[in-house]
């Protein structure tokens, strides 16, 4: 019987594997895309899971928790790694590593194992490596017991540079009996279309508001005073909401009023400055900064009509300047333009430069037309 407790959303993928872990093969390799933050990855581990399961009670063997199918083999998890110092692309992909990698690295998948919707934080980790896949390329070829059922799921393989993809494509077109990879993305554009064509794809839509309240309360024991107002803004994705919630240390907000008093005072350079030290170049960044600059222009409406529950209440200081300047500006026009902005990046390849310079450009204007009309 499959096992789907704890998952929240996509009772559609969830009906499509039960009705492949029923059928007698399961594919060669699935590829699960959709944006970060909707429960790939879980899913990758509960299908594994649950059809190593299967194949277990048709032997005549006692089922066992995913964690265990890890340390017995039947799973093998690739994720990136560090690369350790005069690592050769025929080493062992941990071997080279220092003992304080190698802790980091157990312990992340330890973390990652117990809460599937945990991104991995390893340090020096940018990409899959070729080692990786030519490790399990190894160990599978010495598995002889082809009554067994053995997983290979790949986390993120969109960081598996093009060697590492030959290397699994070959796999691919020649796979071991009884074994099936999972390769979970975000960014499917970075998958070779001939890995694409030789899986089946699986495409995870966003999460419902309620489903990201259970998983933060859940899966991150967050109280849900600390993000129940900040949902709309999640954006259909856990690690989203989980990129807000960082941000309410002060030294982010503080960022993002030192961002907007420049911008607004028309200091183009410096404003620039400060969203490429807080973005690092990545639109998931830029992203988040317009979500927090949006949380600035909500919580200026909500402290206008006396309204403390303000996401930013520790820089009160900061409304009160800004109203003694600006107390009968309209903002309306400004949470429009903020959305979007926050579209094009969410939904097109747009040059990430172009919309932060409308951005900075969008924000001084609303002080420039304003001293206009006085």
């Amino acid at each position: 019987m499959n096992n789907w407790q704890g998952l929240y959303g996509h009772p559609q993928i969830k009906n499509f594997l039960d009705k492949l872990n029923g059928s007698d093969s399961t594919p060669q390799a699935l590829l699960f895309f959709g944006k970060s933050g909707v429960g790939k990855d879980f899913f990758a581990f509960r299908f594994a899971e649950n059809s190593i399961n299967i194949s277990l009670n048709k032997i005549g063997e006692p089922t066992l928790p995913f964690e265990s199918m890890v340390d017995k083999g039947l799973i093998r998890m690739i994720y990136a790694l560090p690369r350790g110092k005069n690592e050769d692309s025929d080493d062992d992909p941990l071997i080279k590593l220092t003992t304080k990698e190698l802790e980091n690295i157990k312990e992340e998948q330890k973390r990652k194992i117990s809460n599937p919707y945990y991104d991995l934080q390893i340090a020096g980790a940018n990409q899959i490596k070729i080692n990786s896949i030519r490790d399990v390329i190894r160990v599978l070829s010495l598995n002889r017991d082809y009554r067994q059922k053995n997983f290979v799921i790949i986390l993120d393989a969109d960081l598996m540079r093009v060697e590492a993809q030959n290397s699994l494509l070959k796999m691919l077109e020649e796979p071991p009996p009884n074994t099936t990879f999972i390769l979970t993305t975000s960014r499917l554009e970075f998958i070779a279309e001939t890995i694409r064509s030789r899986s089946w794809m699986v495409n995870f839509g966003i999460l419902f508001d309620e489903e990201i309240s259970k998983i933060l309360e859940e899966y991150f024991d967050i109280e849900p005073e600390r993000f129940r107002d900040l949902l709309p803004l999640a954006n259909g994705s856990v690690s989203h909401m989980m990129n807000i919630l960082s941000g309410s240390e002060s030294d982010i907000r503080e960022l993002v009023i030192e961002f907007l008093r420049n911008t607004m005072a028309a200091k183009f350079n410096s404003g620039y400055k400060l969203l490429e030290e807080f973005t690092e170049g990545e639109s998931s960044r830029l992203i988040l900064l317009i979500d927090l600059v949006s949380i600035w222009f909500r919580d200026l409406t909500r402290f206008r009509i006396g309204n403390d529950d303000l996401y930013y209440k520790e820089f009160v200081s900061a409304f009160e300047k800004f109203d003694s300047r600006y107390k009968h500006i309209a903002t309306g026009n400004i949470h429009k333009k903020l959305e979007y902005y926050r579209n094009i990046l969410s939904n097109t390849n747009v040059n990430q430069s172009v919309v932060s310079f409308n951005l900075i450009f969008a924000l001084a204007d609303l002080i420039y037309n304003f001293n206009q009309k006085k």
